[in-house]
């Protein structure tokens, strides 16, 4: 989840959150208020929820969402055989 919502908001909500923990029980998104980052997480909550509807597993949302917000892969995947017994 951080990957796909938190880590995409803005670098000055990001900031705040960092700061400014909640404390136990209580989740990240109850903390905000409405001047500060909850339209910003409800957008990227749906944006996600758009994305990963033509999605067929976590792998392509992950680079779909990647994508959209202008990251870059820079490690490929490689795939080997399995080793023989």
């Amino acid at each position: 989840m951080t990957e796909l919502i938190y880590d995409t908001i803005g670098e000055d909500v990001a900031e705040y959150l960092k700061e400014n923990r909640p404390s136990p029980g209580v989740r990240w998104h109850q903390q905000l208020t409405e001047n500060y980052g909850v339209r910003q997480l409800v957008s990227r909550c749906y944006e996600a929820i758009g994305m990963a509807k033509d999605c067929d597993n976590i792998r392509e949302l992950r680079e779909k969402v990647a994508r959209h917000y202008g990251k870059r892969q820079v490690q490929f995947t490689l795939f080997l055989k399995p080793p023989k017994d």
